[in-house]
């Protein structure tokens, strides 16, 4: 199935740019934001590549099968429980492993506080994957997030749907080596 007919079992959520706008100028989502969530079964054929990188910060939790990601740093390949970190703005490439295709689930953060968050989690930003101590938790974070989106795209979920992403946050910090 190509990435264009999207994945059999897919979720996916999008906050539309408008309320991306007015979110990041209210109290709390102004530190942070998810704009964009999903769940990837067995993401076979899944691509994406951006040069100029994202505007948000993305991170994918792989739950099984195997990915990789391309940046600036260099190729790094992404196995069940371990999380890719990209932050904003750094040009990428990642993908499923053509035998053996991931299963992910994502978001995209965004806020004043995503950058400092995400230098928690990554002690060197050249190295964007790392291990999840506790991945039924990081999934359940993610799925958290996913089912406040899908719900619907008032404040309230917002702000929930941000919550849970800076608990997966603190979840994959902590988890690190050295980590504050």
């Amino acid at each position: 199935m190509s990435r264009m007919d999207g994945f059999a079992g897919e979720r996916i959520s999008v906050l539309a740019r408008p309320l991306v706008r007015e979110a990041l100028v209210l109290p709390l989502t102004s530190r942070l934001l998810v704009t964009d969530c999903g769940y990837f079964p067995k993401a076979a054929d899944h691509r994406r590549s951006r040069a100029e990188g994202s505007p948000q910060v993305i991170v994918i939790v792989c739950a099984e099968g195997v990915g990789w990601c391309r940046l600036p740093s260099g190729r790094f390949e992404v196995g069940p429980g371990e999380a890719l970190v990209i932050p904003a703005g750094v040009g990428h490439e990642y993908g499923a492993d053509p035998d053996r295709p991931w299963t992910i689930w994502w978001l995209h953060v965004g806020g004043a506080d995503a950058g400092e968050l995400t230098g928690a989690v990554l002690a060197d930003p050249e190295r964007p994957v790392v291990p999840v101590t506790d991945v039924y938790q990081a999934v359940a974070l993610v799925d958290e997030v996913l089912g406040r989106m899908e719900r619907d795209d008032s404040v309230p979920s917002r702000l929930a749907a941000a919550g849970a992403a800076w608990h997966l946050l603190d979840l994959l910090a902590a988890g690190q080596t050295g980590a504050p």
